[in-house]
Formats: structure tokens, sequence, C-alpha cells
């Protein structure tokens, strides 16, 4: 029977080099076009993603911060990511990114990512997730094309602080800070990369909304900072700083409208707009994202000669809670986590497994099939392992206790969607 482990030595370890010299995901060579985020991914599922970016600019920020106009300058640029994500333990996992950029007709890959991510849970609520990663280049930066990039192999590391709460009834609300550090080749000087956010979405609804404020701090550490020029005159920009800028610092807020299906498939759309810069490009951006889990979810078939009634309006008929039932007092769909009202004082232990039932389902036909991971003396949480069907899961349903041999047979036997 498998555990949420403990955060041990390693983990430690993670959570001391996310605070010490960190950064994560994502942070391209070029990162000013992906702002540091965090990278999260659901219990068991191996997710695949695609992200379509658009970026304009007509304008620089020099560097004491004020308006720098180029002449005739106007920057356009579009990236496609491919994203893939994968638990391969728990509390672990491994994600990628591929990339391919187009500037005026000219399409190539540009910076590539590979990853590792931590995550635990600090205190009662708090969740906590490192992330460290090499962003490497796929071409060679060129003095008479429009540069993909500034060609750098960047080490980068970073922690999250992510604390979920409760706005108002049905509401979920979830806080986000991270900071981190960037290091570089080719003489590009460091940073930290930092981040805070906010996401609503509702307890029963599949729509969210999300802002953030994100920025990048230099360590001012590029020796080309006494060099007479403004940058590095190899990558071709036309007088954008988006490449070769020395010492680049800025802030830019971030919006997302994202819809999600209960099998973690997410539709979303984004808006990035630069506030304040230094060395660096005043940018608008658009981004469009679908992600998907490549596992299918289970759901139990219901017989095919079973008759279909029309509706009539009836009074939902209440099941009464077997003495070992619990409550679910809290949901939170992004995490699967769910909070019951039984804890090791009714018995409840951690790795115990559990179904969730709807109280106005007559059939009392389980929805999902989760395993409790931490658990106190009057209430325990637990992850959501599979859902068997498309249907929300909220407050006032129900957990029923199972057996281990149960679980597995349950598994065995829901065919796939």
């Amino acid at each position: 029977m498998n555990q949420t482990p403990k955060p041990g030595r390693t983990g430690i370890f993670l959570t001391a080099l996310g605070w010490i010299s960190l950064s994560a995901v994502p942070a391209y060579g070029n990162f000013t076009l992906h702002p540091w985020m965090p990278y999260l991914t659901s219990s068991g599922q191996t997710l695949i993603g695609t992200q379509v970016n658009y970026f304009n600019s007509s304008t620089n920020w020099d560097h004491a911060g004020a308006t720098l106009e180029p002449k005739d300058l106007q920057y356009e640029r579009l990236i496609t990511d491919l994203t893939l994500a994968h638990e391969w333990a728990n509390s672990w996992a491994v994600f990628g990114r591929m990339s391919l950029s187009g500037i005026r007709g000219r399409f190539n890959f540009a910076d590539q990512t590979v990853g590792v991510q931590y995550q635990f849970q600090l205190f009662k609520s708090l969740n906590v997730q490192t992330q460290l990663q090499i962003d490497f280049p796929t071409y060679q930066p060129e003095s008479h094309y429009l540069a993909l990039g500034d060609g750098t192999l960047d080490l980068t590391g970073g922690a999250f602080l992510i604390l979920p709460a409760s706005f108002w009834p049905k509401t979920e609300m979830e806080f986000s800070l991270g900071a981190g550090i960037t290091q570089r080749t080719h003489l590009y000087s460091g940073a930290i990369p930092w981040v805070a956010g906010i996401k609503l979405s509702p307890a029963q609804g599949r729509f969210s909304l999300e802002g953030s404020i994100q920025g990048l701090v230099s360590l001012k550490s590029d020796p080309h900072t006494y060099h007479p020029t403004f940058f590095r005159n190899n990558l071709g920009q036309e007088g954008s700083l988006i490449t070769g800028a020395m010492n680049p610092s800025w802030i830019q807020g971030r919006i997302v409208l994202g819809y999600r299906w209960q099998n973690q498939t997410l539709l979303a759309i984004s808006f990035n707009q630069s506030i304040w810069g230094q060395m660096t490009p005043q940018l608008t951006s658009w981004a469009l994202r679908f992600q998907m889990p490549l596992q299918k979810t289970k759901e139990i078939a219901l017989s095919p000669s079973t008759p279909l009634d029309p509706p009539t309006p009836v009074t939902p008929l209440i099941i009464q809670a077997k003495p070992m039932d619990a409550k679910i007092l809290k949901m939170n769909e992004k995490l699967d986590l769910i909070k019951i009202d039984r804890g090791s004082e009714e018995g409840i232990r951690t790795g115990d497994y559990f179904h969730l039932i709807s109280p106005f389902d007559s059939t009392q036909r389980p929805l999902a099939m989760a395993r409790v991971s931490h658990s106190k003396p009057h209430q325990s949480a637990l992850k959501i392992l599979e859902y068997y069907q498309d249907q929300w899961i909220s407050e006032d349903y129900l957990a029923r206790p199972i057996s281990s041999a149960d679980a597995q047979l349950s598994e065995s036997k829901s065919p796939m969607l």
C-alpha cells in the first residue's frame, strides 16, 4: 500500500536549492518571452499540451527605465510550444517543452526545456513546489537574420508557495508566490525571477480566472555593461531589446481565463502586458493553450437494457450516511484533493481507499476513487486517484471506505471511455 511520503533529506535539499539557487518553468534562453510560472501536474497523469504565443513590440525601456523608441521598429513573433509532463512517482514529476519560433516567415526550433519537479505539503494546507530545469538552444545566433534567441545555456531552479482558500460560498481561491534565480552562459547576467498570483474558480464550475504580477530582477553581472552600445551587435533585432539585452529587468501583468473539464483537459486564453522595465522591450502578448491527459478517464457503464424513462419531477432521495461514511467538507479540483470529516480517532489511516458517492443517487454508484494522504484526529485529506464519470464532486457528498482489494478490482472492471 503506497503512502504519500513526507519530505526526506532529498526533498529538504531540493527545497533549500529552490530558495537559494532557484528559477523554473518557463525561463527560456530568451526568458523575456516566457515568464516564470509554476508547472503543476495532476496525480498519476501524463499531461500533453500545446500553446500558441503571439508577441509584438515597437518600443523599449532604456537602462534608466525611460521609453526608448528606435526608428521604424515593429517587432512581431510567433512561438508554438509543445509541452509534456509525467508524474513518475508520488510528489515527483518530469517535464519538457519543445518550441518552434517564427519571425517574418522564418520558422525554426528555438530554445528547448527539460526539468524535474518535487512538491509536498507544508503545515496544514500550504503546498510547496520546487522545480529545476535546463533551457538550451537548438540554433546559432546570426547577425544577418532576426535571431531566435540569445543562444545561451540556462540553469534554473525555483520554488513556489501555493495556498488554497475559500473566498465566498462555493468559490475556491488559490494564492501563489514564487522566487528564484537564473544562471546563464555567454557572460549574460544572472537574474531573479518572481511571481505573485491569485486564482478564482467556482467549486462546481469549470471556468477559472487568474491574475498575476510577474517580474525579473537582473543581478547586473554582465561585463558588456561598460560597452558604449546598448545591446550586442550579433543578434540582428533591428533595435529591439528582445534579445542581446544587458542586465534586463521588467515587470508585467497577466490575466488568464480557463475552462477545465473533469478529466483535467484545459483550454485557456491569456493576455500579458509590460508594466515597467530596464533594457527590455515593451511587450504585449496573447496566448492560447490546450492541455489534456494522455490517459482516458473511466466510468461505470450502464446496462444496454436499462430503459430510459422520460424525466419526471421527483423529490431527490437522500441516502442516509452509513456509520463509516464520511462527509466531504472541502474540494480542490485543481489539485484533486478533498477533505473529509473523519480522522484517526475514527479509524482512518494514511493509505486507506474510499469511493466518492452522491447522497442524491439512489443507486449509490461511485463517482471516483480516492486515497488518504494525511490523517488528523477528526479530519483527513484524500487524493483523487481516478474519476469513473464526468460529474462534479461537491461538498456534503459522501466518502465510503473500501478495501485495497476492492479498489484494485474496481479499477480493473471500469471500462475505458
